[in-house]
């Protein structure tokens, strides 16, 4: 598993010539993050197609340039960058094609489509005069947790009774509790937490070993999982972190778990020399907002439409 974001970086002719160094490049990348063969070939597939599309599309013939693709190694896949300085083009006016409605002749929009189909996200940015970037990100492959749960969550829905005066061990997350993690989220949130991460025990489990994720844990003292917290950053040099998976379990709420699991997140946060933290809270968030008022934190912005 690659713990820290690994950088690589191959720069080509604008020519379908290269096409097979390109895919060599990828794979191998893909290979040493920890792909399957099949999203070996997905990723491959993906980046084969915008590079040709780039080259087909983008110049006019006879117009020797370069195309550079990037590729970062992250704990949770890969993300690949293609810079071209190219014609500008109008992506969000493509033809989106559907093999269900359009005649088998007309093939607009195909390579987008298996593009879109290979990875995970795929994401266009314009620089002006510094030219256009592609970012086609690809997660490993794992199981979110709705799927192992079945229907479980039926169950949170029916009378949940509170336990009172309960006291907690508050202490950083052990290996084994990551799928406690994603079970917390889901019985709270179902499919519409914010940070789909939180779904992927293995993805939780990436980000702290990189270092990116500190997460903590409150669990009871006949063993049973409460609460849990957590700091992101985005690489583990950064003095900002966001709070995040910020979670106690409806049975446990009215025993000051989050102000405990908050305080020591707190002191990993002094530890590590950081700045300041932050939170985005839902405005139907009640009970997270006043443990957060309870440490001292003050409301700064309003983000609509957040969700």
């Amino acid at each position: 598993m690659v713990k820290q974001p690994l950088f690589t970086s191959l720069k080509i002719p604008n020519s379908l010539d290269y096409l097979p160094l390109c895919a060599a490049y990828i794979e191998h990348n893909a290979k040493l993050i920890g792909f399957n063969a099949e999203e070996i070939h997905a990723v491959s597939l993906a980046l084969e197609e915008a590079v040709s599309n780039l080259i087909q599309f983008a110049y006019t013939p006879g117009h020797n340039d370069s195309i550079e693709v990037n590729c970062w190694q992250t704990p949770l896949g890969i993300e690949i960058i293609i810079k071209d300085k190219g014609m500008p083009f109008d992506y969000e006016n493509e033809l989106d094609y559907d093999p269900d409605t359009l005649e088998l002749d007309d093939l607009r929009g195909l390579g987008m489509y298996l593009i879109k189909k290979a990875v995970d996200e795929v994401i266009f940015t314009n620089r002006g005069s510094e030219g256009r970037e592609t970012h086609l990100i690809k997660f490993i492959t794992e199981c979110p947790i709705g799927d192992m749960l079945g229907n479980d969550r039926e169950e949170e829905k029916k009378e949940i009774s509170r336990q009172r005066d309960i006291r907690f061990d508050v202490r950083k997350l052990a290996e084994n509790e990551n799928i406690e993690v994603s079970r917390a989220i889901y019985r709270i949130y179902g499919y519409n937490y914010f940070n789909e991460h939180a779904y992927y025990p293995d993805r939780i489990s990436r980000l702290i070993e990189s270092g990116n994720l500190d997460t903590i844990a409150a669990v009871t003292e006949d063993g049973k999982f409460a609460g849990t917290c957590a700091i992101y950053r985005d690489n583990i040099d950064a003095r900002l972190g966001e709070l995040e998976q910020a979670v106690v379990l409806p049975e446990y709420r009215g025993n000051h778990c989050m102000e405990q699991l908050l305080h020591l997140l707190l002191e990993i946060a002094r530890e590590k020399k950081m700045l300041g933290i932050y939170a985005k809270s839902e405005t139907s968030e009640v009970y997270a907002q006043r443990a957060l008022h309870r440490r001292e934190t003050r409301d700064c912005a309003i983000l609509l439409g957040f969700t």
